[in-house]
């Protein structure tokens, strides 16, 4: 009798606690969290639109991003966005530019490069060659 005591004094906690949940239906089958780590990780489908398919896949490749107090102008040679090819446009280089630190794991280079231009004010616009291939990327301070 003891041991069936305990036992719905169990269920009856198991349910208690099931019932304090946002839901029945969460508690019993969670979903993950599918939120970006960076909320500016959620890119417009128009930023760098190309049908140029060798740069999406480029842009779309996941890497690590490790930059620790780099100058902006100097971002776009490490490593996580080796390359690209690109031309600088209205940066104040020396003491007035600011310096980027991030630390991202998988994170596409589309979704850097948003956030980037995001954070620092750039637009930035894919330029073609005379045969439709991929020139380099524009990066304008606005």
């Amino acid at each position: 009798m003891h041991n069936r005591t305990i036992s719905t004094s169990l269920a009856a906690l198991a349910i208690i606690g099931l019932a304090s949940c946002s839901s029945l239906k969460q508690a019993i089958n969670p979903k993950p969290n599918l939120h970006p780590a960076r909320a500016k990780a959620l890119v417009p489908q128009e930023f760098l639109l190309t049908d140029y398919t060798p740069l999406n896949d480029w842009l779309d490749t996941p890497v690590h991003v490790d930059i620790l107090d780099v100058p902006l102008s100097k971002v776009f040679q490490q490593p996580s966005l080796a390359g690209l090819n690109h031309n600088l446009t209205g940066f104040s280089q020396g003491e007035d530019e600011p310096n980027v630190t991030l630390n991202e794991v998988a994170i596409t280079r589309r979704q850097l490069l948003w956030s980037l231009s995001q954070d620092y004010k750039l637009a930035m616009v894919p330029k073609f060659d005379a045969q439709g291939g991929s020139s380099y990327i524009d990066i304008r301070v606005q």
